[in-house]
């Protein structure tokens, strides 16, 4: 909260005034224009999915998964399971009717471990593995994730740029983040 004294213009202003003033000067420091509480709501509502991890653990600590139409980020130590987790969000989303795009900073993303896990998740599929023509589900999956290496900072900033660009875009600008 800012108090009359916190103004940074005059404090004979109707409080309206004030209040445009500082929200301009607001917007000049923020990553993404605030919005209202009811354009967060209709968001939420109409917009915003979760997607499974497909471990219910991890699925409880995060709120029933991770946030569609957002940059999620996995850190930790070796071996400890990140790009499976990221691997099986992927297949998920996709299981459902989304894109992915998937960061790949650690050249991890195996376009055949996802054939894989969907080979286990529907076991029908099985029997065209080695056919002529991919499976229309696995080339579906495949044609859904989109992968961009980065393994620096340098080239990691202007991707999550562009990627910051896109979803405004594709959500609107009342949306937020």
């Amino acid at each position: 909260l800012i108090s009359d004294g916190d103004y940074p213009h005059d404090k004979g202003a109707p409080p309206r005034e004030r209040f445009d003033v500082l929200y301009q000067q607001l917007l000049t420091v923020c990553a993404a224009p605030p919005i209202t509480g009811t354009a967060l709501l209709d968001h939420l509502v109409h917009f915003h999915r979760v997607i499974s991890t497909a471990c219910k653990g991890l699925d409880r600590l995060l709120g029933g998964g991770v946030g569609s139409g957002q940059i999620t980020e996995f850190v930790g130590k070796t071996s400890t399971f990140k790009t499976q987790v990221c691997h099986q969000i992927a297949l998920s989303a996709t299981q459902e009717g989304a894109a992915v795009l998937y960061i790949d900073t650690t050249n991890s993303f195996s376009p055949r471990r996802l054939a894989d896990m969907l080979f286990r998740l529907q076991p029908a599929l099985e029997a065209q593995r080695h056919a002529p023509c991919l499976p229309p589900a696995l080339a579906t999956l495949l044609t859904n994730v989109r992968c961009v290496a980065v393994y620096d900072t340098e080239a990691l900033l202007p991707v999550l740029a562009s990627v910051e660009a896109q979803l405004q875009r594709y959500q609107g600008p009342e949306s937020g983040k």
